[in-house]
């Protein structure tokens, strides 16, 4: 049996907002693709980033474990980013 590859349709609306975040792993970069601007953007992407932290919890992962993660992103990752 051939496993059908999925389609992905992204429609912005009044009531929907779509970000895409490509990450490649090989050269260690990220870009977002997005009809909006960086400060909404931002507002945005921490909701998705809310949602998927309360996801891993579901999923068995202690709560301090995952904010632990995202504390060190926070504090040690993103300040070590420059504008570019």
């Amino acid at each position: 049996m051939t496993k059908k590859k999925s389609t992905i349709i992204l429609k912005d609306s009044g009531k929907i907002r779509n970000i895409v975040i490509q990450i490649n792993l090989e050269d260690n970069s990220t870009t977002v693709f997005s009809s909006f601007s960086a400060w909404e953007n931002l507002a945005l992407i921490l909701e998705g980033l809310g949602v998927t932290a309360q996801k891993c919890i579901k999923e068995g992962i202690s709560k301090n474990k995952v904010y632990g993660q995202v504390k060190k992103y926070v504090i040690e990752v993103l300040s070590s980013y420059e504008n570019k």
